[in-house]
């Protein structure tokens, strides 16, 4: 009898010390963590870190402020600093929160730009446009990206 009350106190401290530790991991995850659509970024030719600014009905602004180009390399000196124009900005829902700084996926549209759309995945709306606030989990994400492999 006594092995028995020993073998069971011994599974109630070790399930209880499991349950705290899994509790002590869920702890840091209180807020959200974003994932950047490596698909996304694949598909899209130049990545910048640009300011967006509000605009009407809180709605962010089509020009915005690129701040730095993270690649291609090429065009560091043809687009950092510059203001261009984003046609497909205003269908950003997901990732626009408010002014600030943002990465996006960029791909040519005539003289403007324009996100590019998350290619068919699984769990996304097909053709859903997605920009990344620019805080660091996100620029660490976008750090381990594989780049693409030419820009057209």
């Amino acid at each position: 009898m006594k092995s028995a009350k020993l073998r069971l106190a011994l599974a109630s401290g070790l399930f209880a010390g499991w349950i705290a530790w899994l509790g002590y991991l869920a702890l840091p995850s209180t807020t959200p963590r974003e994932v950047l659509s490596h698909a996304q970024f694949l598909v899209a030719p130049v990545t910048v870190v640009a300011r967006i600014e509000g605009g009407d009905l809180g709605q962010p602004n089509t020009t915005v402020q690129i701040e730095e180009v993270c690649w291609p390399a090429d065009k560091v000196g043809e687009l950092a600093g510059r203001k261009v124009r984003i046609a497909n900005l205003s269908r950003a829902v997901q990732g626009w929160t408010e002014p600030g700084l943002y990465i996006l996926p960029l791909q040519a549209s005539g003289a403007d730009f324009q996100i590019a759309a998350v290619p068919r995945s699984p769990g996304y709306d097909r053709g859903a446009v997605r920009i990344y606030a620019a805080h660091p989990q996100n620029r660490q994400q976008l750090n381990h990206l594989p780049r693409p492999s030419a820009a057209p």
